[in-house]
């Protein structure tokens, strides 16, 4: 190799490096400002802040339930995935199919509901077996209603209406 086409391969690499030193700064800085904050909100953001309140030995049973349900939730998480695929496929093709995309929305709809139907079923498990501890931590977790629905409602309407 000539000297040239070195100093190309290091540039190369140092810009590379760089730029994947500022994305994980990044990246562990924002996790250091909001711990907790990388989760989606939802019911797996729910259950992520009911078992960091849980007393240790509801976290046990947790932890058993949640290992014996994982299976279940990760096919329904790619079940979900594939839907959205379908969903984004349909609206991308023309000429447009209504039904293809009627197909994808129902499949994103079954998915969606296999997910929550199976933390529930775990959650309808688990409450008689918690303290009464545990069991007052997820009443007050399940009935906070921060607004935020209603604030991106709110959000897309006034986008709609601004020429």
């Amino acid at each position: 190799m000539t000297i040239q086409r070195t100093n190309r391969y290091l540039i190369a690499g140092l810009v590379v490096s760089v730029a994947v030193n500022l994305v994980m700064g990044g990246f562990i800085i924002g996790r250091l400002n909001h711990p907790g904050q990388m989760v989606r909100a939802g019911m797996m953001g729910a259950m992520v802040k009911i078992a960091q309140k849980l007393p240790a030995e509801d976290r046990d049973l947790l932890k058993s339930a949640l290992k014996t349900a994982k299976p279940d939730l990760e096919q329904a998480m790619e079940n979900r995935r594939q839907a959205q695929q379908s969903i984004k496929t349909a609206l991308m093709t023309e000429p447009f199919d209504n039904k293809q995309f009627q197909a994808g929305l129902d499949q994103l709809s079954s998915s969606t509901d296999q997910g929550r139907d199976r933390l529930h079923d775990m959650i309808l498990d688990l409450a008689p077996r918690f303290s009464p501890e545990g069991r007052k931590i997820i009443a007050q977790m399940r009935s906070k209603d921060s607004g935020q629905n209603r604030r991106a409602l709110d959000m897309i309407e006034s986008k709609l209406n601004t020429p």
